[in-house]
């Protein structure tokens, strides 16, 4: 892809291998047994690895700020 789009930038989101198992669980408990996700990054610095066209140039944790208390502080999340 990136001979074909040089300058071009990719945008996708990916779980690490314990949020993937979380999310099929979650999904089949909801009934959903079609939904399969495989595809898991525990480290997205490996993806450079892939080529040596690919530069990591952003990365956010999903959940940043989202299972704060009122205080501020990182709340316990009871699975």
């Amino acid at each position: 892809m990136a001979g074909h789009f040089p300058g071009g930038e990719l945008y996708f989101d990916a779980e690490s291998k314990m949020m993937l198992t979380i999310s099929i669980n979650t999904v089949e408990k909801a009934g959903n047994m079609g939904a399969k996700m495989y595809f898991s990054v525990n480290n997205p610095m490996v993806l450079e690895k892939w080529s040596p066209k690919i530069k990591l140039l952003f990365f956010e944790p999903y959940f940043k700020g989202f299972l704060q208390d009122r205080s501020g502080k990182v709340a316990p999340v009871s699975w």
